[in-house]
């Protein structure tokens, strides 16, 4: 899905994704499941100052840190190189949530 172009032409339907991604983060356990929706979410929000905005609304920061926790707790195996890969993700999407033009 691209939503190049118009931002607001668009607005409607990056919430829309946004939230579909944000509600996959919370209800999903599979490891590799949630890495690809973190990179989905990633994405979105790369350059978008205003998908960046509508992730922040929609408590996307905290989501993602409860999330990764969840999953920690769950596979507790802090050497399992997908874990690894989803912690490393969500920092880095943490990070450009923090700004959007990075």
């Amino acid at each position: 899905v691209k939503f190049a172009g118009d931002n607001e032409l668009y607005s409607a339907e990056k919430i829309l994704t946004i939230s579909s991604l944000l509600d996959a983060l919370s209800a999903e356990r599979d490891l590799a499941v949630v890495y690809r929706v973190l990179v989905a979410i990633g994405t979105l929000v790369f350059r978008d100052s205003d998908a960046t905005e509508m992730a922040e609304t929609l408590g996307c920061e905290t989501l993602i840190s409860e999330a990764v926790k969840e999953l920690e707790t769950i596979h507790g195996d802090s050497s399992n190189p997908a874990l690894k890969n989803i912690s490393a993700c969500a920092r880095e999407l943490q990070e450009a949530l923090k700004n959007a033009n990075a």
